[in-house]
């Protein structure tokens, strides 16, 4: 059976687009795209710890896109810092995994381990 056949029982049966490029040997001409998930990315996830400008306070938090949320601590847009910046970064921590961030900024957040906070702060301080 010629592929012309092929094609026109394709299209009597309402067959999706893809198939017909199959099944007619159809090759698409030009410059091909690579799709993004083909590389498998790998995406950090990030601790921080914030210090107010204008109150000297603290704000710890995490997320994979650093500079966009920095960005967003600066204008106002999140609740939990509003009104009270501008904002300056004073330490960072990277991970792997979402989980993993999520566990040390819990960590760093609970009223024990403020004390971490503050040997880790110091230590950035003398280190930069």
């Amino acid at each position: 059976m010629r592929s012309g056949n092929v094609e026109k029982k394709l299209l009597e049966r309402n067959a999706p687009v893809a198939q017909l490029d199959r099944a007619s040997g159809y090759e698409p001409e030009g410059r091909e795209f690579e799709s993004l998930r083909a590389h498998h990315i790998i995406a950090m996830f990030h601790v921080y710890v914030l210090q107010s400008v204008s109150t000297g306070r603290y704000y710890a938090g995490y997320a994979s896109d650093l500079t966009q949320r920095l960005g967003r601590h600066d204008n106002g847009i999140t609740k939990s810092t509003k009104n009270r910046g501008p904002w300056m970064l004073v330490y960072q921590e990277s991970f792997p995994t979402k989980l993993d961030a999520m566990r040390r900024e819990r960590f760093l957040k609970t009223g024990q381990d403020r004390e971490e906070l503050k040997r880790l702060l110091s230590a950035a301080k003398s280190a930069g």
